[in-house]
């Protein structure tokens, strides 16, 4: 009677499972197959396409695989599955799964990331409406370490220094950043020149730093003109430059009776007529127009936030 060594019989078996049966192992140590894995907070069983293993960290929620379906849940609050219902994935059997492995996502907006200049340049006539439709728009946007964080101050001739509120002075907090928003900026003289270029040109050398708290590269970084004047000075060349180091300029536009903006000046400072907007008094169109811009840039996929991966 021939004897076979264990090692010969564990090679059989190990051939057997993975390739008569054609079940793959979500790991490379042979295991039995109805077995369950726990790696990270993914419990996995065998399938039986060859498809890539399902991720071992699922940041803010966790996959439960058996057979050949993987179901997600979102566990962290206020995370959410993205793309929406995307709940479960099934490997097929070309060895792919159906879909790309999905994430746990806060939502976009008001969990909208980037970092925000405000240039402000408004008359006192212009005030109460520039400050409502701020506090519309912070309604559906937070400010937050893990969304936006906005900086900003107001400018005529050239920027307010008393005015300035950077990145670093509220430590994150909404409420501080409102208190600081209500007590600094504050309306130029009606005779005040309107120095836009100069302004976005002291965004970029003094407001758009790490030393007063920009984030890293991978946070987008946006400027946003408020104004209700043409500009005095020359606006592209500062302009062009800003969007040269890759930053999104907006104008907002507040509409005067009987004012006229120069429409050539409002698209050299954005370079793109859609990121121009018009504020009319009375009007809450342009604000549910601003929020639906701002999210199809910033929020075309919520899985790249950078923060989704922290406060687990």
């Amino acid at each position: 009677m021939t004897k076979f060594s264990a090692r010969y019989i564990l090679q059989v078996l190990s051939f057997t499972t993975n390739h008569m049966l054609g079940m793959q192992c979500f790991t490379s140590v042979l295991l039995c197959c109805s077995a369950f894995l726990y790696v990270a907070g993914v419990r996995s069983t065998s399938v039986r396409f060859n498809c890539p293993p399902p991720p071992t960290n699922f940041p803010h929620g966790s996959i439960n695989c058996k057979n050949r379906v993987c179901r997600y849940q979102c566990t962290s609050p206020n995370y959410e599955l993205w793309p929406v219902g995307r709940d479960q994935n099934v490997c097929g059997a070309d060895g792919n799964w159906q879909y790309d492995t999905p994430c746990c996502a806060r939502p976009c907006p008001p969990y909208l990331l980037s970092d925000s200049v405000g240039l402000y340049h408004f008359k006192r006539g212009s005030m109460a409406f520039v400050f409502q439709t701020f506090a519309e728009i912070l309604k559906i946007i937070n400010i937050g370490a893990d969304s936006t964080m906005g900086a900003g101050f107001t400018y005529g001739v050239g920027p307010v220094y008393s005015s300035v509120i950077n990145f670093n002075e509220y430590d994150a907090n909404a409420t501080l950043f409102g208190k600081l928003f209500g007590e600094r900026l504050g309306p130029v003289p009606d005779d005040s020149p309107t120095n836009t270029g100069a302004a976005i040109q002291f965004a970029v050398d003094s407001m758009l730093r790490t030393e007063v708290g920009m984030r890293d590269e991978r946070i987008p970084k946006e400027i946003t003109v408020i104004t209700d004047s043409n500009s005095d000075d020359d606006v592209r060349t500062p302009a062009v430059y800003a969007r040269s180091l890759g930053y999104i300029i907006y104008v907002y536009a507040f509409e005067r009776e009987g004012y006229t903006f120069d429409e050539q000046q409002l698209l050299d400072i954005t370079g793109n007529a859609k990121h121009i907007f018009r504020f009319v008094e009375g009007s809450t169109v342009s604000v549910k127009k601003t929020i639906k811009d701002l999210s199809k840039h910033f929020c075309q996929d919520p899985c790249t936030h950078i923060s989704h991966e922290n406060n687990r």
